[in-house]
């Protein structure tokens, strides 16, 4: 069976109930598996790791979920280049996304796989954004629909449009998508379609 390769963008968001969300998809396909962009501190409502109710979940549906990382707070409206809270995490200067981005690590580390991912939100990024994911250890970044490896790997899969977890109209597209496909296509985490060419 060909592999498919889902990402759902946004996990983290608030109120948790989202995740009943991702629930339903696997009751569509019980051999679902996605890979969910996590952001560890939406709109600076807390950490991620410190929210007894995701913690938990994460723990239970772990055979059939893995977190990259989306950002820090998922904040900022402005889609160009400048410092401060009004523009988006990966258009800041390189301090202020280093600092960003590793606090998302700090947050995140104990709760992502082996290959440490990435996608900047709104797919909004730069060339420091990918400067600051290498000095960090990152393995791969995704934009849009593009897998790009940032170490000695190489990835054996396609990439699909990844919706978003609050948006139920694009959650239902992707539910018709796995309606359509059951019993074709085999669900793997973005993990499993790595390969890595050296020593990680």
């Amino acid at each position: 069976m060909k592999p498919a390769y889902v990402v759902i963008d946004d996990f983290g968001i608030y109120p948790f109930s989202h995740v009943e969300n991702l629930v339903s998809l696997k009751k569509i396909e019980p051999d679902f598996k996605v890979t969910l962009m996590t952001v560890p501190n939406w709109s600076g409502m807390g950490h991620l790791n410190e929210n007894k109710e995701y913690m938990n979940w994460i723990t239970k549906n772990s055979d059939w979920i893995e977190l990259g990382i989306h950002g820090y707070k998922h904040i900022g409206d402005k889609g160009s280049e400048g410092s401060g809270e009004e523009y988006v995490d990966c258009l800041r200067p390189y301090e202020e996304q280093h600092e960003l981005i590793e606090a998302s690590l700090k947050i995140m580390e104990p709760l992502i796989p082996e290959y440490k991912g990435f996608k900047a939100p709104g797919n909004h990024y730069n060339s420091t954004t990918l400067q600051v994911l290498n000095e960090l250890g990152f393995d791969y970044f995704i934009h849009r629909e593009t897998f790009i490896p940032l170490t000695n790997i190489s990835f054996l899969g396609t990439l699909g449009y990844a919706p978003h977890i609050q948006n139920l109209r694009e959650l239902e597209m992707l539910a018709n998508e796995i309606e359509r496909y059951r019993g074709k296509v085999k669900y793997k985490l973005i993990s499993e379609g790595i390969v890595n060419h050296g020593c990680k």
